[in-house]
């Protein structure tokens, strides 16, 4: 039994995507004796039949990622296969749909491809590595708890990570540590947009689910990573890592190293003022604002809003991180936007970061139409083009490969935190612990009528469900017990608010902060509303 992701035209199997460690040489004879290397290293099983009655076999000490099984050597009128889906037992936490199909395609995609993923590890991919790397999980680890109760599944991720650092101090590219260091930082220690992984699931558990004690337990071994990156770091710009990795133009290393140096450091200074150690929380943040100023002296034309070469990853980076100064914003967003819409006619160029962050970035800055455009697309780049080539999980790269990237890695997935954080606009607020502070501001772009969506808190079920229609928009908020949301409520300047067939100043829980850009920001205590904004 051979096993793979793809056929050849003429039907038979196309391994080749799935083949252990790009291990390779073409042919289809899977046979190995034993020694050294396998010419090609399938992922294949081989039974030997007692050819005494029926007989059951399962695969006791492996298991397969694949779409296809190739079986040889038995008549097929003697066989029965049945397919035993597996999967880290975590429980559902959210749901997306909407009226665009598309999307309501792409999230069955993310979702199982980060099934299929999950076993003990975050895998890149289920066949040939089953890897836990790092930066797989920076880019998708929000992704994946807006889906999947991740508590304890990334907890332990921490703590492989914790167990397989390096003398210096540096964080390794896998963990657990299979001997991979590409673009390290020395003594086997991994780049640092996979070492990031560390702090920065220790702060979105916190944020999540409240973990503090991870931060205690790993508090030494963060401020050590802090000083390798610091020690490295030549006036403040780290040259280092892999980059934006998959991305579709050139990457540009020391301006997303610096950024990574940037957001880790910050994310100690937030770590360190969570637990008290005021001392170490001010001194990062100090070290953030020398980083900040030096990545705009080295990579900003000042005035342009231009950062480096102006790709769509480093105004992505730029954006999203805060490294951009006020008085430029506006004129990156315009440099972003234009390489979207004119240079590229709607389509991403951005590789597992970028993605991320470009989505993020243009939302948050008002935006959110032209996310939208880049997460419909039907054509090449996107995700849409994988639907249209016949995918079913998320490809390890945005062109269709017949011999050697995957077609099963969570790298990409990040568009589903987009759905949820954008789309329905369920977000946990900057200052959130467990949830308890939330921010609800859906963003009706694009040809959508209607969003429904929900996730599963710590505290209980969030719900953001909208409809819209000429003159009209409801919005469906569940706040659970025990905390609060501030809710953005598309509204003209002109719009008269209710909830529930009342005005909004007769309704307990909800207070109107203020309008702005759009719309009515509101203060709301937990319990179910739904909210209105019509025209006059």
């Amino acid at each position: 039994m051979r096993y793979g992701e793809l056929l050849y035209p003429d039907g038979t199997l196309n391994g080749m995507t799935a083949v252990c460690g790009q291990i390779k040489q073409g042919g289809k004879d899977y046979r190995y004796d034993g020694v050294g290397a396998p010419k090609t290293a399938w992922q294949a099983d081989q039974y030997i039949l007692k050819g005494e009655g029926e007989e059951v076999y399962t695969p006791r000490f492996t298991f397969h990622g694949f779409r296809y099984v190739e079986v040889t050597g038995i008549d097929a009128r003697h066989l029965a296969l049945e397919g035993l889906r597996l999967n880290s037992d975590v429980a559902s936490a959210g749901s997306f749909a909407c009226s665009n199909n598309r999307f309501n395609r792409i999230q069955q995609m993310v979702l199982w491809t980060e099934l299929s993923n999950l076993f003990s590890v975050e895998s890149d991919c289920p066949h040939r590595e089953k890897f836990g790397y790092g930066g797989d999980i920076v880019a998708a680890s929000e992704m994946a708890m807006f889906n999947f109760d991740m508590a304890r599944f990334y907890a332990k991720s921490v703590q492989d990570l914790a167990e397989a650092v390096r003398p210096n101090g540096g964080f390794t590219e896998t963990a657990p540590f299979v001997g991979i260091a590409d673009e390290g930082l020395g003594e086997k220690s991994g780049p640092i947009g996979w070492g990031t992984a560390h702090p920065l699931l220790q702060w979105q558990l916190h944020q999540y689910y409240g973990d503090t004690r991870l931060l205690e337990e790993n508090y030494e071994l963060t401020r050590g990573w802090i000083a390798l990156l610091r020690s490295r770091a030549r006036d403040h710009i780290l040259d280092n890592g892999i980059s934006d990795h998959e991305s579709l133009v050139p990457k540009p290393r020391a301006l997303t190293g610096t950024a990574f140096y940037y957001l880790n450091v910050k994310l100690f200074s937030q770590i360190a003022r969570t637990l008290g150690k005021t001392a170490d929380a001010d001194e990062a943040a100090a070290l953030a604002g020398q980083i900040k100023a030096a990545f705009n002296q080295r990579f900003l034309q000042p005035g342009t809003g231009r950062y480096d070469t102006a790709t769509q990853a480093c105004q992505a980076f730029a954006l999203y991180l805060g490294l951009v100064p006020p008085e430029e914003t506006d004129r990156a967003l315009g440099v972003l936007v234009r390489d979207i819409v004119e240079g590229h006619q709607g389509h991403l160029t951005t590789g597992i970061f970028g993605t991320k962050f470009m989505l993020q970035a243009l939302t948050s800055l008002n935006r959110a139409d032209v996310a939208c455009q880049v997460a419909n697309q039907p054509t090449f780049p996107g995700w849409g083009h994988m639907l249209e080539k016949g995918a079913t999980t998320l490809w390890e790269h945005w062109e269709f490969s017949d011999n050697t990237f995957s077609h099963n890695h969570p790298m990409f997935g990040s568009v589903s935190e987009w759905f949820y954080k954008a789309l329905a606009g369920i977000n946990p607020a900057p200052d959130a612990v467990g949830f308890d502070r939330i921010v609800i501001q859906p963003h009706p772009v694009g040809d959508l009528s209607w969003v429904k969506a929900s996730y599963e808190s710590v505290h209980g079920r969030i719900v953001s469900e909208w409809s819209r229609e000429p003159g009209k928009f409801k919005l469906r908020v569940r706040v659970p017990v025990g905390t609060t949301a501030t809710v953005f409520l598309p509204a003209e300047d002109d719009a008269q608010l209710g909830e529930g067939g009342k005005p909004l100043d007769r309704v307990a829980g909800v207070q109107l902060l203020r309008r702005e850009k759009g719309q009515a920001v509101l203060a709301v205590s937990s319990g179910e509303y739904e909210f209105t904004s019509s025209r006059r």
